[in-house]
């Protein structure tokens, strides 16, 4: 990976730890690199990270915009509980030092545009490659029929599938952990008969030719296509697969709701299915429910406060 610094072992054994989790290696190899260069300039001495040096080379991108400047921030944030890990000395940049303005709000998928979007997939630009077609309308079913995020339906292998019990393991996720998803009984049949329909030898459900997976970028590039074959109006911001699993959770939450559950109940259900690590960033989408359906917010507000900048990236 043509890392020269003293660093150069430690950065990739980081990168080595991203490329098994799914993250975007060329991304963080690109800014990894400009690190190292950074390090042989300064003459760096020490194998461990310090707070100074993290501090001078992130002001040293002052040039940048604030986005750019806060990805090598939150790049030196990871490495730096990376190494720590294992030296127990180097300096973790903490996350609200550098972040971004979190003013960007999610779009949330209306009915009619879910509706929109599929009737793309059948109409628009995958008619004469009818293998393809298949594969994003049900990808893009169990996006919005789950939540899971778009690299842990890509990571379905055929041996996470289980028909009977109607579950989907989830073996690499965010959080590096496993989890089981639970599905409905129509959409198992639905993976069933796609499986069946195109028997082979490959390991994961979703696999284009010579035992290629699917990756995340490819697919949002078929996402933005069927966007605008839909014409569902957008910006420059958006769409983002990403939203999808907002428009899960904070449907999940307003239809919780209109059942009349008791939400402090029913969140640790809906938080441990989205496998996040913790309750706090489920109660995060109570404040994005709460800009979707305005009539509910004042249920919402007798719960919990609602918090103005939020990293919906991270959830």
């Amino acid at each position: 990976m043509n890392f020269n610094s003293i660093l150069s072992s430690q950065l990739e054994r980081f990168i080595c730890e991203k490329n098994s989790n799914e993250y975007h290696i060329k991304n963080i190899v690109y800014y990894l690199r400009d690190f190292d260069k950074y390090l042989i300039e300064i003459d760096y001495k020490y194998n461990y990270l310090i707070k100074d040096v993290v501090y001078n080379y992130i002001d040293s991108k002052e040039n940048c915009i604030d986005s750019t400047k806060s990805r090598y921030a939150s790049l030196l944030r990871q490495l730096g509980i990376y190494m720590y890990n294992y030296d127990n000395k180097s300096y973790i940049l903490p996350h609200k030092r550098y972040s971004r303005n979190y003013d960007f709000t999610p779009h949330i998928y209306t009915e009619e545009e879910i509706i929109k979007i599929f009737d793309s997939i059948k109409n628009g630009y995958y008619r004469t490659k009818p293998k393809i077609q298949r594969q994003i309308y049900l990808i893009t079913k169990i996006l919005f029929s789950t939540g899971m995020r778009i690299g842990e339906v890509l990571n379905l292998k055929k041996e996470n599938f289980n028909n009977i019990k109607y579950t989907l393991l989830l073996e690499k996720t965010k959080n590096n952990s496993e989890r089981l998803v639970v599905i409905n009984e129509a959409l198992s049949n639905e993976i069933k008969l796609y499986i069946d329909d195109y028997p082979s030898n490959y390991e994961y459900i979703f696999e284009r030719n010579y035992h290629q997976k699917y990756t995340p970028v490819l697919y949002g590039a078929y996402f933005k296509k069927i966007i605008f074959k839909a014409k569902i109006k957008h910006n420059e911001k958006w769409p983002r697969v990403h939203d999808i699993r907002h428009t899960f959770t904070v449907n999940s939450f307003r239809n919780a709701i209109k059942r009349g559950e008791d939400l402090n109940s029913f969140l640790p259900l809906l938080s441990a299915y989205l496998g996040h690590t913790d309750l706090s960033s489920t109660y995060k989408y109570l404040h994005l429910t709460t800009i979707s359906f305005p009539k509910l917010r004042e249920k919402v507000s007798k719960i919990v406060s609602v918090e103005k900048e939020i990293d919906y990236d991270n959830l």
